[in-house]
């Protein structure tokens, strides 16, 4: 009997040195931090004003800027026409033009019948040029496009500040347009239409 208890004795010892040991449960760590640095703030988006254009060298927020901008001091460069002049606008539909030309100075504003024009503080006749002209100014009718958008044909220096240069067609009379917008503040720096060249000061 004594016999007996001392193998069960030495096997047991065998088996528990047999035995592979457990291992230890894997020691929690903490948690990485999730703390990450704040997000950048997004730029402020400058609205335009009839003062300011807050635009974004895009060219439907540079039409935007110039359809109610209070002031437009341009030149004017054309077969028909050169000189100079300055649109002011005390609110849309009474826009005073003012305009400098070789044959002499222009003054065209809004009256209850239409649009008076005097050359030389005399009612006057003004050219078909002329009309375009004060429309293109005051309106800005922007035309539907062969291309369905304007197209952004280059980023070009142009009157000491970088534009983006855009081009399209008139989808009605085939006329060419090319806009140059400010990538500072977004304003229309230079439109030609046909061969009517506007620079804006």
């Amino acid at each position: 009997m004594k016999r007996f208890f001392f193998l069960i004795a030495i096997v047991t010892i065998a088996c528990r040195r047999n035995e592979t040991p457990v291992p230890p449960p894997p020691q929690q760590t903490a948690a990485p931090s999730t703390s990450m640095a704040p997000a950048p703030t997004p730029r402020k988006r400058i609205t335009s004003t009839a003062e300011k254009c807050g635009g974004d060298g895009s060219y439907d927020s540079a039409v935007d800027c110039f359809r109610i901008a209070s002031r437009l001091r341009f030149t004017v460069d054309s077969p028909a026409l050169s000189g100079s002049g300055e649109l002011t606008r005390r609110r849309i539909g009474e826009e005073h033009l003012d305009l400098s030309l070789k044959d002499g100075h222009w003054i065209a504003e809004p009256r209850p019948t239409g649009i008076a024009w005097m050359r030389e503080g005399q009612k006057a006749t003004p050219s078909p040029e002329m009309e375009r002209l004060y429309q293109r100014l005051t309106l800005y009718l922007d035309p539907q496009k062969k291309e369905g958008v304007p197209s952004l044909a280059g980023v070009e220096p142009l009157a000491g500040t970088n534009t983006n240069h855009f081009r399209f067609t008139d989808a009605n009379n085939g006329e060419s347009y090319d806009v140059w917008t400010s990538l500072t503040d977004g304003h229309i720096v230079q439109m030609k239409v046909g061969g009517m060249v506007l620079a804006f000061r």
